[in-house]
């Protein structure tokens, strides 16, 4: 069999808490991931409001450069990146991989880069293959205008991403 890797990616927890209470409540899958190989990145960044934040940072993890190299300071400001993610680099060793929610990422298509779904936050990347934008039609459609709610926009992005699950 293939060795397969799993990478997920958790925003502002805390891995302490969580052991303790995976040990507390006998979270046993929780706990599982625990006895993964976990990478733990540290940033030059160090004030608040100033490239410490999440949409700055998971670019510098995807692409391995600080934000003074990347340069992508703003959400929404991806389609700018030049460099390379973490799946780019798999793709291009064909090595088929797949991207759910990845933080202001950016798609490069590829045949071994199998689906990918931005963050609802991204608004300026697409899903691929295109039917998954129904699957996050409501997520941004909320995260574009959870400000100034329209009901009938609303229910038809419901709707779209309920249609489909079934």
């Amino acid at each position: 069999m293939k060795k397969k890797l799993t990478l997920i990616e958790l925003n502002e927890f805390n891995k302490d808490l969580l052991k303790e209470i995976s040990s507390k409540y006998n979270f046993v899958n929780i706990k599982k991931l625990f006895d993964n190989n976990i990478i733990i990145t540290d940033t030059e960044d160090k004030k608040e409001h100033y490239n410490l934040d999440p949409w700055v940072q998971w670019v510098s993890i995807h692409t391995g450069k600080p934000s003074s190299e990347h340069k992508i300071l703003e959400l929404g400001k991806v389609s700018e990146l030049k460099h390379s993610q973490i799946w780019d680099l798999l793709v291009k060793n064909k090595i088929k991989c797949g991207v759910f929610g990845a933080m202001n990422s950016k798609l490069k298509k590829n045949n071994y880069l199998k689906f990918y779904v931005p963050d609802p936050w991204n608004y300026s990347q697409k899903a691929n293959p295109k039917s998954l934008n129904w699957l996050i039609s409501l997520s941004k459609y909320y995260s574009t205008n959870y400000s100034n709610i329209n009901f009938i926009n609303l229910s038809y992005n419901f709707f779209k991403s309920l249609f489909f699950l079934n």
